[in-house]
């Protein structure tokens, strides 16, 4: 079971909402039909290249092959227009939710430093690999702790310690993301089902 910690919730919100503005693009600076009718070839056009290479007819294998690159060349075209404007959708929303949910570094000077969070100041000491965060908590790095509403990774860097805010964690260690997903890290584990969802919907199928 997915254990989830503020702010979970509005970044589900958040990813419903981005998941569902990148996909308009797509139902309308596309040919819809058009692209499903090209996928379709190309689909067909890859299976009948399969099929005649175990025939042993190399050379009708090559040739459909290169059909289907030039077919997949004309969705790539098709797809470009909406492309870009989701990607601009993407690089003026994203980096507004990161400024507010990003890792925290905490330079450390002397054995300590000063952690300013949701304008709190944390009192930060360090000694080997052991930190202290006033408010009474301590642990030996790399550990995790809660804090200032939410759940922490404290990890040691050099001459800083990174506090990296826990949005959930989850019931398999992933590649990456290990136990604990980051906003941008969970961003991307809903975000996947709902873009299955909503181009079901708006019945986008490239």
């Amino acid at each position: 079971m997915v254990e989830f910690y503020t702010p979970s919730l509005s970044l589900l919100i958040f990813s419903v909402v981005i998941v569902f503005l990148l996909n308009i693009p797509y139902r309308f600076l596309m040919n819809r039909h058009e692209a499903a009718t090209i996928k379709g070839k190309v689909k067909e056009l890859q299976e009948r290249s399969k099929y005649v290479q175990r025939q042993g007819n190399a050379m009708l294998a090559s040739q459909l092959m290169r059909e289907s690159l030039v077919e997949s060349s004309k969705l790539t075209k098709l797809t470009m227009k909406p492309m870009l404007a989701s990607l601009v959708i993407v690089v003026l929303v994203l980096p507004l939710i990161g400024n507010s949910y990003n890792d925290v570094t905490v330079p450390i000077k002397d054995g300590a430093g000063e952690a300013k969070l949701n304008g709190n100041t944390y009192a930060v000491e360090v000694n080997g690999n052991n930190v202290k965060i006033s408010n009474g908590i301590e642990c030996e790095a790399p550990c995790r702790k809660n804090f200032d509403n939410a759940l922490w990774n404290v990890v040691i860097d050099k001459d800083n310690v990174v506090l990296q805010r826990i949005v959930a964690l989850l019931p398999v260690s992933l590649p990456i993301f290990n136990d604990a997903a980051g906003w941008l890290g969970w961003y991307f584990i809903v975000s996947i089902p709902l873009m299955i969802l909503f181009r079901k919907l708006l019945k986008i199928n490239v």
